[in-house]
């Protein structure tokens, strides 16, 4: 999974290009031809999406085990 300045790195380039209106796109070594700019914008979200996971506190899993009969836990 990529880190979050990975993301930040490709969602500022892929804006950049979405200001001057270019669909096609290179970046991590690969090319990306965009039909519209409503695509580029729902990469851009879900890049933003992404961020904010990343960002976000992470919650420690909790798993209650319960074994019956046993005195020791």
């Amino acid at each position: 999974m990529a880190t979050v300045e990975e993301l930040r790195a490709s969602r500022a380039e892929l804006f950049g290009h979405m200001a001057t209106g270019v669909l096609r796109v290179s970046f991590q070594g690969r090319m990306t031809e965009f039909r519209t700019l409503q695509d580029m914008q729902r990469t851009i979200a879900l890049l933003d999406q992404q961020i904010a996971a990343l960002e976000a506190p992470g919650k420690v899993p909790v798993r209650v085990v319960y074994a019956p009969g046993a005195k020791h836990l």
